[in-house]
């Protein structure tokens, strides 16, 4: 009759040791070579200038634009205006309607990916797998800004996560995305 041999508990005394150790490295060691180049070359002022200059039109179409990018949170900040036509319930609304959770979703989005920009190589493209949005307060016409930071960025995958805030700084809505880094050619 065979016999089962059992795995020794983890922690114990006969469980095998972990053959290495993991070694912390600092952010920009962390970041693709090309990126790196681009960080020690031009200041975040000029990054952001070059990112603004050759935004999406889908930021046309949402109206904002990247106002900053925080180095030591890994955050993107961008300004939105939301009028009437984003939204949906306009007429008779006290508040002018509801902007319609889709481009509130488009805010938080445009956030997350930009904040990946400053983390990537110049040209790369970043297309959301899934995003989770939770959605806490309704937005009205009216001035907006959203926070996208880069939780992980791997070769081909990045975590990322965003924070939509009205101009008297309340939390309307928050976000998490999955999404697929692919480095230009």
């Amino acid at each position: 009759m065979p016999t089962c041999r059992r795995r020794p508990v983890i922690g114990s005394p006969s469980a095998p040791r972990a053959a290495s150790v993991a070694i912390r490295r600092p952010i920009s060691a962390a970041l693709p070579r090309r990126a790196r180049r681009v960080a020690e070359t031009h200041s975040v002022a000029e990054i952001v200038a070059m990112i603004q200059a050759r935004h999406p039109p889908a930021w046309d179409l949402l109206n904002g634009r990247l106002i900053g990018y925080d180095e030591t949170l890994r955050r993107a900040t961008m300004e939105w205006l939301a009028e009437t036509r984003h939204c949906h319930s306009v007429p008779g609304h006290p508040r002018g309607g509801i902007v319609q959770g889709g481009i509130v979703t488009g805010w938080l989005d445009a956030a997350m990916a930009t904040a990946c920009h400053f983390l990537s190589d110049p040209g790369t493209s970043v297309a959301s797998l899934e995003i989770k949005v939770a959605f806490l307060l309704a937005a009205h016409p009216g001035t907006y800004r959203s926070y996208g930071k880069v939780v992980r960025i791997g070769r081909t995958i990045a975590f990322l996560e965003a924070e939509l805030r009205d101009a008297d700084d309340r939390l309307i809505a928050t976000a998490s995305s999955t999404a697929a880094v692919r480095a230009a050619k």
